[in-house]
């Protein structure tokens, strides 16, 4: 259901490389993508979401989310420049859009050619932010790249503070816990947000 409402499938193989005692490489490999992995994917995503509106629905002003808004209008512009020689073009006025467009391009130009260009595309997207539900309008929270309405990062608590902050609003907005009064304000979770938007 996701793909068909214009998910995009932008990602790319992790490579890992095999070094000897000085540090030089000896063999590189990538990742093997099976389904199961796909499988596993889908459900953490569709975890991420169906929390997302949970604490949405309990904590209207403040439930922590990510959000990926469409690409600005001209993001696009070199890269369509790129794929002029090619007869290729994207047409990028949605996220479903752009994903047919893809497979269209991957389909014509062979698997290679629509890998690379799934990755430059990655480029020209925006960044996905975290922020509380309260700083924006219901319509605007959606996820551009998952083509998703609601979204928040929950799976992965030991790897992202992020998470446990969704994993304290979840056990919350259940009857579980508590939730700290200093994790209950909007003007509290934009500082919050801003902390974990920020690169470091």
């Amino acid at each position: 259901k996701r793909i068909d409402d214009g998910s995009l499938v932008l990602d790319s193989a992790s490579v890992h490389f095999k070094i000897d005692k000085d540090g030089k490489p000896l063999e590189v490999h990538a990742d093997v993508h099976i389904p199961a992995n796909a499988m596993i994917e889908e459900f953490m995503l569709l975890a991420n979401q169906a929390v997302a509106a949970q604490i949405q629905d309990k904590f209207p002003s403040f439930a922590l989310l990510r959000r990926h808004p469409p690409p600005p209008r001209d993001s696009f512009a070199r890269l369509q420049a790129l794929l002029e020689p090619y007869g290729c073009t994207l047409d990028t006025s949605s996220n479903k859009a752009l994903a047919d467009s893809l497979r269209l391009i991957k389909k014509t130009q062979g698997a290679r050619f629509g890998k690379t260009l799934a990755i430059l595309c990655t480029r020209c997207l925006s960044l996905a932010k975290y922020f509380p539900s309260g700083a924006f309008s219901y319509e605007d929270y959606g996820h551009f790249g998952l083509a998703m309405p609601i979204y928040t990062h929950f799976t992965s608590p030991i790897r992202r503070y992020a998470d446990l902050l969704v994993h304290r609003q979840l056990s919350a907005s259940i009857g579980l816990n508590p939730l700290a009064s200093e994790l209950s304000t909007l003007e509290t979770m934009c500082l919050v947000t801003d902390n974990l938007n920020s690169r470091k």
